[in-house]
């Protein structure tokens, strides 16, 4: 963790002294998954920059699929419902 960081750290400086903005979110992104690569793997995280990508595009994946789960008929509910409440009504 502490190389990592100080690795991160390092270029940070370098950037800085470039005039560059930095990314805060992306770079602890970037530390995070180089962290977990290194100690889980033994690689750095750029040696497997494909692999956290492809996790990221399954998060999204999964995210949109939750948000829309298509249950059969689940379309003619929300009509039986609001003609029933409109019969009690009157």
């Amino acid at each position: 963790m502490a190389s990592c960081t100080t690795t991160m750290m390092e270029q940070w400086k370098g950037q800085i002294a470039q005039g560059h903005d930095i990314n805060v979110h992306t770079e602890f992104q970037n530390l995070t998954a180089d962290i977990i690569a290194r100690t889980a793997f033994g690689s750095s995280y750029l040696e497997g920059k494909q692999v956290f990508e492809m996790q990221r595009q399954q998060q999204v994946l999964m995210n949109k699929t939750f948000t829309t789960v298509y249950i059969p008929g689940m379309r003619y509910f929300k009509k039986i419902y609001l003609t029933h409440t409109y019969i009690k009504m009157y």
